[in-house]
């Protein structure tokens, strides 16, 4: 007997199915929508505020990557 299961998921009016898998992390396929690759280094719950600063992410609406280092946006307000 086989068995086929379908996992979706429903959040802010949106559904996706867990499967859907748009990108490539260092040979890893993964959902750009919920992962964020830094320098092929997965990191899960992604936002659209991620971006990456080397091999870490972080949000962009409170802090900035200046020459591979983060920095708070209270603290510095440019590079």
């Amino acid at each position: 007997m086989i068995i086929f299961v379908t996992i979706v998921a429903c959040c802010v009016h949106q559904s996706w199915s867990w499967f859907d898998k748009d990108s490539d992390c260092d040979g890893q396929s993964y959902d750009s929508r919920v992962e964020t690759c830094c320098e092929n280094i997965l990191w899960a719950g992604a936002t659209p505020y991620d971006e990456c600063c080397g091999v870490q992410v972080f949000d962009s609406r409170k802090y900035m990557c200046c020459d591979g280092e983060l920095y708070s946006k209270r603290e510095r307000k440019e590079c």
